[in-house]
């Protein structure tokens, strides 16, 4: 929840910046356990109380979470590129380096 906050922020979606302590309010407001984990009933009972009944603007929220996935998406992606290319260079570069 974090970093999607923290997304939607870097997307424009929202304005100002979005912190641990906004994350931690929000998933006690969602019911979450001493885990941080949220049910999806309470997920869903959250969100409905805090989206927009019009359905035009409704589907608007939609998109940019959907859009703000995306994103996350593409980054963890590019983090494990990296993370593979370093685990596969490495024991190569060992083997080129004279002891």
């Amino acid at each position: 929840m974090l970093e999607l906050g923290q997304t939607r922020r870097e997307l424009g979606q929202r304005r100002g910046q979005w912190s641990w302590d906004q994350t931690l309010a929000m998933l006690a407001h969602m019911g979450a356990d001493t885990r941080g984990h949220v049910s999806e009933a309470d997920f869903v009972r959250y969100f409905e109380a805090k989206l927009p009944d019009e359905t035009l603007e409704f589907e608007r929220n939609i998109a940019e979470f959907l859009a703000s996935a995306r994103r996350l998406r593409q980054k963890r992606k590019a983090e494990e590129r990296v993370l593979i290319r370093q685990a596969i260079l490495t024991p190569f570069q060992r083997r080129l380096t004279p002891f």
